[in-house]
């Protein structure tokens, strides 16, 4: 995944062939200053797909040396993107030898990349309404303030701490009731 300036990435999951070593746990935060061509591309939502990494174009030199250095015949990546931002990437790289992907497992892999991004873009919608519900309800609870929140019947949703407490009730209490169970007829 690309780190939110989008300067680092890391590796977070990983599958190798039998007799294929891991990297997974010595690619965390790596610059992305090392694959500017590809990450360019990336970052255009472009697939990768280069079936010989000794032929990179020479604006590629850089990420040349550093995938052959791993030993790296072939590399496919297909972006993450998220909000029209590159949030990561899925990375396959062959060691064994270089090649052409097939059509079918292209299109499959492209399909994959959208889905997951899609999720992640859920997820970080969730997260967002998470924190901000956090806040709010940290605002609304120290407030000196009576704060409720009623239906459009005049039922009560919620309130906060000072609310329920001029009640004398817990704030958890207050959801279903109306205010006939606290005031007189008249003043309810």
């Amino acid at each position: 995944f690309m780190s939110e300036d989008g300067t680092t990435m890391d590796n977070t999951n990983e599958w190798c062939a039998e007799g294929i070593s891991s990297k997974k746990d010595t690619l965390k935060g790596v610059p992305s200053s090392i694959f500017p061509w590809i990450n360019a591309r990336l970052r255009r939502g472009e697939v990768v797909h280069v079936p010989d990494v000794a032929k990179l174009p020479s604006k590629a030199i850089e990420e040349e040396r550093a995938l052959e250095e791993h030993g790296v015949k072939s590399i496919l990546a297909l972006p993450l993107m998220v909000h029209g931002t590159l949030a990561g990437s899925i990375g396959l790289d062959n060691l064994n030898e270089g090649g052409e992907w097939h059509e079918d497992v292209l299109t499959l892999l492209k399909r994959t990349s959208r889905v997951i991004s899609n999720a992640l873009e859920r997820w970080r919608a969730e997260e967002a309404l998470v924190r901000s519900e956090r806040k709010y309800r940290t605002l609304v609870e120290t407030l000196p303030q009576r704060v409720f929140h009623k239906d459009r019947d005049s039922v009560y949703i919620s309130c906060n701490e000072c609310y329920a407490r001029d009640l004398g009730i817990a704030p958890d209490e207050i959801a279903g009731r109306t205010d006939l169970e606290f005031y007189p007829k008249a003043l309810a």
